[in-house]
């Protein structure tokens, strides 16, 4: 399996071409790893072997350090976001502001992810939780992708 190629199942290829791609919190949490520049692990281990990615988020401690791989969809959305300018601000700062500044970005995408988490854990919870987690969810997306 070429490290540098999307799977046939990634979750950024085109919704409707299977697999990850068509599970919208698959989708939601890819994209969110990216604004947040948090690694998005392949649901393939290093060796081609699939990791069950329908259990739940995979966490960088679920694989072990010689099993996980970076999956090359979101290696190449992060690629194409910097090529058109994305953090083209970091760029007039200082090297410590600019660090402070992706520390920040990426601490907002991890409460997002959270966020998310707890949402997904609503399902079949009475609907004012789900309301909540759902407002929750929804601010957050919107701190991490203004932010």
């Amino acid at each position: 399996m070429d490290p540098n190629k999307c799977c046939e199942s990634c979750a950024f290829r085109k919704p409707g071409s299977a697999g990850a791609a068509d599970e919208n919190s698959n989708r939601l949490e890819s994209l969110i790893c990216v604004q947040g520049a948090i690694p998005f692990w392949c649901h393939h281990k290093r060796d081609g072997t699939e990791w069950n990615w329908q259990a739940g988020i995979i966490e960088w401690t679920d694989l072990r350090p010689d099993e996980r791989r970076v999956c090359a969809g979101w290696k190449a959305m992060v690629r194409r976001l910097f090529a058109t300018g994305w953090r083209q601000r970091l760029s007039e700062k200082s090297s410590a502001d600019r660090r402070a500044l992706i520390i920040y970005q990426r601490g907002l995408a991890q409460g997002t992810l959270r966020e998310l988490k707890k949402y997904l854990a609503t399902e079949g919870k009475p609907a004012k939780e789900r309301a909540k987690a759902k407002k929750a969810l929804r601010e957050s997306l919107l701190t991490t992708f203004s932010g």
